[in-house]
C-alpha cells in the first residue's frame, strides 16, 4: 500500500479527481482519503512513480509518507551516473 500526501486536496471534489486519475492507471485501483491529514492510500499494481506523476499532471503533486520503501524523487536524476 502507498500512502501520499497531497497538501492540495481539501475537499471531495479533489479526492474525486485524484481517485478519477488514478483509476484511470489502473481500473482495480483502491484508493482512500483522509482530508483531515490531506493524504490518500493507494493499492494498485502501477508503480509509485506512475501514480506520482498523473497526480502532478491534474495539478495534485504528491509526497510519499515516509516507509521503509519510499524514494525520495528529488535524487532521482542526480544519481543516474554510477
Amino acid at each position: 500500500m502507498l500512502t501520499l500526501k497531497i497538501t492540495d486536496m481539501t475537499c471531495n471534489h479533489c479526492f474525486g479527481l485524484i481517485n478519477r486519475a488514478i483509476k484511470e492507471l489502473d481500473a482495480d485501483a483502491v484508493v482512500t482519503a483522509d482530508l483531515t491529514s490531506r493524504s490518500i492510500n493507494v493499492q494498485s499494481s502501477q508503480s509509485q512513480d506512475e501514480i506520482l506523476d498523473a497526480l502532478e499532471e491534474i495539478g495534485y503533486p504528491a509526497k510519499p509518507e515516509s516507509t521503509c520503501c519510499s524514494v525520495d524523487r528529488s535524487s532521482k536524476s542526480q544519481n543516474t551516473a554510477n
